[in-house]
């Protein structure tokens, strides 16, 4: 927040929302909030996956050892969701699971025409396709200095 910390009413400005916030936590059953802090955990997972497989994709490797957890993870997240308590409450039939398929497809679908536009988009030079070179030899994210591409 770059907020300084300098006097007393700054640091109470800070402090007593997180001691607000804090104690109406405690009132709630931290059973619930754990569940929204695994199921985050899962998405934070399938996430991280997905950014590997884009740059697996990107530099031409092996991405499928990225993207087949990541979908399956992915489908299990949606469908967690859609059917719990936390969630939409759909429970475990076979409409959730339909749901939880066709949002996965889309999902899916979504990320990867972007991943194709991307790739087609990223000139060769890019920073991002050269990540073997020192940081810092790029002036900006797309070009390369005329000295590196010498090298």
């Amino acid at each position: 927040m770059n907020i300084k910390q300098d006097s007393m009413k700054k640091i109470l400005m800070m402090t007593i929302p997180l001691f607000v916030i804090s104690f109406f936590l405690t009132k709630v059953d931290f059973n619930l909030i754990w569940r929204y802090f695994n199921w985050a955990n899962q998405v934070t997972a399938v996430i991280a996956l997905l950014m590997s497989t884009r740059y697996l994709y990107l530099k031409n490797k092996n991405y499928l050892v990225t993207l087949l957890p990541a979908t399956f993870m992915l489908y299990a997240c949606v469908v967690y969701i859609l059917s719990e308590p936390i969630g939409f409450r759909m429970g475990l039939q076979t409409a959730t699971y339909l749901v939880g398929l066709v949002a996965t497809v889309a999902i899916m679908a979504l990320y990867w025409t972007t991943g194709v536009k991307q790739k087609v988009a990223l000139s060769p030079e890019s920073e991002l396709l050269n990540d073997h070179l020192p940081i810092g030899t790029f002036s900006s994210i797309d070009a390369v200095p005329a000295a590196v591409v010498a090298e």
